[in-house]
Formats: C-alpha cells, structure tokens, sequence
C-alpha cells in the first residue's frame, strides 16, 4: 500500500504531466497552423509572379495559359 504522501505526491505529478501533455498538444497545433501560414504564403508569394511571368512569356508566342 502507498502511504498518503506518496499518494498526494503521485497524484500532483499526474496533474502536471496532464497540464503539460495539453499544452504541449496545443503547441503543436499552434505551430502547425503558423507552419502551415508562413510556407502557403510563402509559396505563393513565389508562385504567383512565376506563373504571371510564364503566362506572360508564353503569350509572346500565342499561347494562352488560361
């Protein structure tokens, strides 16, 4: 049998690891939505004057894009 000490002290240990667990969830999450903001912008703020400058240079020789 554990005596209440132990048992007090086990049961503060589990609260901080649930307390810490979750917060370290909801760190991932955070950092995956601004992952996912900082290379989607990313991309496309590189993406899109490469297509506007193809889509223009294509269309120096008559073809069309779209």
């Amino acid at each position: 049998m554990l005596s209440e000490k132990a048992k007090s002290e086990l049961s503060e240990i589990e609260k901080n690891s649930k307390t810490m667990i979750s917060n370290a969830k909801l760190g991932v999450v955070f950092n995956g939505w601004l992952d996912w903001i900082k290379y989607g912008a990313g991309a496309a703020v590189f993406m899109v004057p490469v297509f506007f400058l193809f889509k223009w240079f294509f269309g120096l020789f008559g073809i069309n894009l779209g």
